[in-house]
């Protein structure tokens, strides 16, 4: 049996909304206020909006197998995508494949599952956007979604969107999620920086956490005295939407060119103001990010910009590491 729209509403996570584009089902983390604000910055942020960064599917089931079959576009600069099949926590399989002009690709696959009862998970790709054409289960199988209480949203630039990790598993915000054990929706737009008219926006119900990781790229092409005041602003912005909620303030990651002369001065400022801002705006954890992932090349991709998986397993114990031993989550 092929899942129906609600259905797959039903089990996804990471999703503001979800809609039928007259075939493919298309899985949205960005609400339609938010996906129609970035279409006014521009077309390349516009894009990425509707890469599947942090969408999962996930359910109980009986079936003997699965067949996922996906249309894939363009949602970041990577032409490349992955989507991990777990099952009962153990992977599977994946579903990947290449963008080649006009950066288009139809996959399927299909797995066996074995007896039983068991619990799937699908991550889907955070390098691109993938719409699913069909997912079927063995006709009269049992489907129960899997529901999640606590809300998360994970605002951020590329290095929270994912580059570049091999799987989306991989991923310090996916190693984030699943610690959480959220319904986590991934905000982050590869090229991003403090932006308020994002944080203006609000998402839908009552949000348990945030998390807000930009400042490389505010530091990386903007003086201090114009990307400050942006950065004071979003979070003014969210404390002003969501009063309660806790808020974690990261700072940036080591890169490869931190000592570079660039026009936000000394890059290790970027944090000390990031530390201020979270003293002011009240329940929120500011955590230095800076020493987590070691300055080696070999945890990085080539350009020493973005973590690989290995610099992401790095980032991920370091931030979990100090949240368990604050107590803070």
């Amino acid at each position: 049996m092929k899942l129906t729209l609600e259905q797959i509403r039903s089990a996804a996570q990471g999703v503001a909304y979800v809609t039928d584009e007259g075939g493919p089902v298309r899985l949205h983390r960005f609400t339609r206020e938010q996906e129609n604000m970035y279409q006014a910055v521009n077309a390349e942020h516009y894009l990425r909006t509707f890469a599947t960064a942090g969408v999962t599917l996930e359910f109980d089931t009986d079936s003997k197998y699965l067949s996922l079959a996906v249309a894939v576009g363009k949602g970041s600069s990577r032409l490349w995508f992955v989507h991990s099949i777990f099952v009962d926590g153990k992977p599977v399989g994946q579903l990947r494949g290449d963008l080649t002009p006009p950066e288009l690709c139809n996959a399927e696959e299909r797995w066996e599952l074995g007896e039983g009862q068991k619990r799937v998970k699908i991550l889907f790709p955070w390098s691109a956007g993938s719409m699913i054409r069909w997912l079927e289960l063995d006709d009269g199988a049992q489907f129960t979604p899997v529901v999640k209480k606590k809300k998360i949203l994970l605002f951020g630039d590329s290095i929270s969107q994912g580059y570049d990790a091999a799987l989306p598993e991989d991923s310090y915000a996916a190693i984030l999620a699943e610690y959480l054990a959220g319904n986590c929706l991934n905000k982050a737009i590869g090229g991003e920086v403090f932006r308020p008219a994002l944080a203006a926006l609000k998402d839908d119900g009552p949000v348990d956490l945030i998390s807000v990781a930009y400042g490389t790229n505010d530091w990386n092409g903007k003086t201090p005295d114009l990307w400050e005041p942006e950065a004071r602003a979003f979070f003014v912005q969210l404390r002003k939407n969501y009063p309660d909620t806790k808020i974690l303030v990261l700072a940036p990651v080591w890169r490869g060119d931190w000592q570079a002369s660039k026009p936000g001065g000394d890059f290790r400022q970027v944090a000390e103001v990031l530390r201020e801002i979270a003293e002011t705006i009240g329940n929120a954890r500011f955590v230095d990010c800076f020493g987590f992932i070691p300055p080696d090349p070999a945890c990085y991709s080539p350009d020493v910009l973005h973590p690989n998986s290995q610099g992401f397993r790095h980032y991920a114990a370091g931030l979990l590491e100090v949240l368990k031993k604050d107590n803070w989550i």
